[in-house]
């Protein structure tokens, strides 16, 4: 669930990305996870991206079998244990990705904040 017109500070925080893989090209890919990757990691937040983290030998159920893994984890090493991820950031189009669809959910289950890419803050120059 994404909130209109908010913006949020992500800096220090961990995020993972979350948008259409299967039958995207090389190109858009790079558009849309490179180009989320970078815009976070300048804002100061550690990015967990499928698109560079996931083998691409991996076959779509593997794959969502690991992300799921990682999304689902928590930081145990806290006074009060928390999901490990900040944030779940929505990319473009994640509504016609049954996987990124399913992301949102188990985000929004575990108490990960569920936020659009254009949603981010940037940071005063």
């Amino acid at each position: 669930m994404t909130h209109e017109n908010m913006k949020y500070d992500i800096s220090g925080c961990n995020v993972y990305l979350s948008g259409v893989v299967s039958g995207a090209t090389k190109e858009e890919l790079h558009r849309s996870f490179g180009v989320a990757e970078g815009v976070c990691e300048w804002n100061g937040a550690s990015v967990f991206n499928p698109v560079r983290c996931i083998p691409k030998t991996y076959s779509h159920e593997q794959a969502m079998l690991r992300c799921i893994n990682e999304l689902s984890m928590f930081d145990w090493e806290n006074t009060e244990p928390k999901p490990f991820y900040d944030f779940l950031i929505q990319l473009d189009g994640w509504r016609y990705s049954e996987g990124a669809v399913l992301e949102g959910r188990v985000a929004d289950a575990l108490g990960i904040e569920v936020i659009s890419i254009h949603e981010v803050e940037w940071p005063d120059e």
